[in-house]
């Protein structure tokens, strides 16, 4: 009974200090995604979350289009190259469907 005390007193203290499920926490329909909407997320001051829930869609990209181009693995070296050089393509062509972009980019 004591660890069960223990247990619900530690998960109240981690939700207090925000170690709980993200506020800004929602689903995003990643085939109607554009580059446009993706540039806007990145150029975002990291004060608005989107630039950290950004991070996670970008890992998700490169599993995607790794798995889309017959890879198995994740380049974590080269991964923040790529995460800029699809910004850049994605700048200049804004009404791309992101997954498009990915796939071209992440090779």
């Amino acid at each position: 009974m004591r660890t069960l005390y223990y247990a619900s007193a530690f998960s109240t203290f981690c939700c207090l200090l925000g170690f709980g499920q993200p506020s800004y926490a929602q689903t995003i329909d990643m085939a109607s995604y554009r580059c446009e909407q993706f540039t806007d997320a990145m150029r975002a001051p990291a004060s608005t979350g989107k630039t950290q829930h950004m991070s996670l869609v970008m890992m998700w990209l490169a599993g995607y289009a790794a798995a889309q181009n017959g890879r198995l693995e994740l380049n974590a070296d080269t991964l923040s190259d790529d995460i800029y050089t699809l910004y850049l393509a994605c700048d200049k062509s804004p009404t791309i469907p992101l997954l498009n972009m990915a796939k071209v980019v992440f090779k």
